[in-house]
């Protein structure tokens, strides 16, 4: 994972969007669609600092969730990087 990536996602991580603004909540199958990663890729990346972690739907509950502009800033990041690398 290249530094810039990882700096952007500790930034996204740690910055709330604006109170105006709708939050989105993606299920698993909606950021695999999006994605185009498998389940476990996905967790991989989370447990390597390389992808948003998800959030929990609820209290005890096992369901979670991506927020939609984490997801959709780590996909810009990937296209940047992609692009520089062309």
């Amino acid at each position: 994972m290249t530094e810039a990536i990882q700096e952007a996602i500790s930034r996204k991580q740690s910055a709330l969007p604006h109170r105006n603004t709708a939050l989105t909540v993606l299920r698993l199958l909606a950021v695999k669609h999006r994605t185009g990663l498998s389940r476990s890729t996905i967790y991989a990346k989370v447990a390597d600092g390389e992808f948003p972690p998800p959030i929990k739907l609820g209290e005890g509950a096992r369901a979670v969730g991506w927020l939609e502009h984490e997801v959709i800033d780590w996909l810009e990041q990937q296209i940047a990087v992609s692009r520089k690398a062309a």
